[in-house]
């Protein structure tokens, strides 16, 4: 190859064309990135105390203590991978936010904002491995043992009008002012608390008119409750809040420090770009607000409204995305029962933490809100899945009837229906038996499309058929 002329280049412009190579990795395992960042220099000018050693290839750097968190001891280290590249981890829950450049912002505040952080590598991404040896083990805590664990998200679902706002201001008003809530054991209000701060966003019901009242009628100390209505610009200008303004959650809680936060009703705070029943929408939303909520161990309820549609689990009968009921690490159904309004109940139907509760029983009565004790209300019974006295009553009669008819072998369901008929049996009455019973159905072969429907008491082996003709 043949050169016609020369251009001289100055060293600046040598060093900015080096900058802009693609980086490779030397013959030590050292990222090249321009100018070689000195890591052994910069623990020993920052971190002199920490201890150096070798691990399946990476250099370690264990630390002392936490530089975010002084109390949390001997569970941070700095690691340099083989490729060069720079991470700091700890192993606590409020420090999980916080990596190597992080850490640089924290000891070089000047040399990160002037732009002067080499270590940095855009587009390079590294494993973050946690080493469970190195975990040091946490108990659960509890805002209100089993139903409500402090820095978890818990879920309290019902139907409008069943008193999912009022038991949450309740509880909310025995946090602000220390009042014991039920024991599990007794129904008895007995489980005693430090007064703590709330903070409580609505967006269906009035701060005056209706959260105010509710609040003092249940004895609340309102100067530890705070209504977080929304979030303000540089010019002023108040603007709403949803789950996707997580900082300024995170701001509010930095600031108030609170034992409990309250979403009431959660739709209303995803934001008009989120689509509640999509989980790949509403999956990263929950997951950032459960993340806030463990790092300042904050007791997070969100409270959601029952779908119409019916499931064959009480867990997924909220409306929306099932991951609702996934993040959540307890789930309460509110509600009410269908023959005596008055009997309310809270019903834990998910517990990923402990043991799931007894149902703990309420009334609202002339405004004011009060606990009954333990209940024998049940999830089924609240949702209308679950027959009363004379229901039951009636499908004992038709389990009765369809033993005594099927002794002898199959009937047909016509028959069956007709007899049940005049002995006054319903077909409602008959499902339900044939269905408790386990009683097959299946439709007479070699007869054609006009072959009658029999019915026949299980035998080993034979597939349940639930359709009934």
């Amino acid at each position: 190859m043949e050169f016609s002329s020369f251009e001289l280049v100055t060293a600046e412009q040598l060093e900015g064309l080096a900058d802009s190579m693609p980086r490779t990795v030397d013959a030590r395992g050292e990222l090249q990135a321009g100018r070689q960042f000195d890591i052994t220099g910069w623990m020993a000018d920052h971190f002199p105390e920490a201890a150096e050693k070798s691990w399946r290839g990476r250099v370690l750097w264990e630390l002392p203590e936490c530089p975010f968190n002084p109390e949390h001891q001997r569970t941070a280290r700095i690691t340099r991978l083989e490729n060069g590249a720079l991470s700091f981890g700890c192993f606590h829950n409020s420090c999980q936010d916080k990596g190597w450049h992080e850490l640089r912002a924290l000891k070089e505040p000047d040399a990160v904002r002037e732009g002067k952080d080499k270590t940095r590598s855009e587009g390079i991404r590294v494993p973050e491995l946690v080493r469970m040896s190195d975990v040091e083990p946490e108990d659960v805590q509890w805002l209100w043992e089993p139903y409500i664990p402090a820095g978890k998200i818990t879920l309290m679902e019902g139907d409008p009008g069943d008193g999912k706002t009022w038991v949450a201001i309740q509880i909310a008003a025995c946090v602000s002012a220390g009042y014991p809530l039920p024991d599990p054991a007794t129904g008895r209000s007995e489980i005693k608390m430090e007064p703590g701060s709330v903070i409580y966003m609505t967006a269906e019901d009035g701060l005056a008119d209706t959260i105010r009242p509710r609040l003092d009628a249940a004895g609340a100390d309102s100067t530890r409750v705070y209504m977080l209505t929304g979030s303000r610009d540089e010019e002023g200008r108040l603007q709403g809040v949803t789950l996707s303004d997580i900082r300024i959650i995170e701001q509010a809680i930095q600031e108030l420090k609170p034992c409990l936060m309250v979403a009431d009703p959660i739709q209303a705070y995803l934001g008009s770009k989120v689509d509640m029943h999509r989980a790949n929408e509403t999956r990263p939303l929950l997951s950032e607000l459960a993340k806030v909520a463990e790092k300042h161990g904050v007791a997070v309820i969100c409270i959601r409204h029952l779908s119409k549609a019916k499931t064959s689990r009480q867990v997924y009968r909220g409306i929306g995305s099932i991951d609702f009921a996934a993040a959540a690490r307890s789930v309460l159904l509110v509600g009410k029962d269908p023959e005596t309004p008055v009997d309310r109940a809270i019903v834990q139907v998910k517990s990923s933490l402990a043991q799931m509760g007894p149902a703990m029983g309420f009334k609202i009565e002339h405004s004011q809100f009060s606990w009954t004790g333990l209940s024998n209300l049940t999830a089924g019974r609240l949702m209308g899945d679950e027959p009363d006295d004379k229901e039951r009553t009636a499908v004992d009669s038709a389990s009765d009837f369809l033993t005594e008819m099927l002794a002898g072998g199959p009937v047909t369901s016509e028959s069956l229906f007709a007899e049940a008929k005049k002995q006054g049996i319903s077909k409602a009455s008959l499902r339900r038996a044939k269905k408790s019973l386990g009683i097959t159905s299946y439709k007479t072969q070699g007869l054609g499309s006009d072959a009658p429907w029999c019915w026949a008491m299980p035998v080993e082996d034979d597939q349940e058929d639930d359709q009934v003709h």
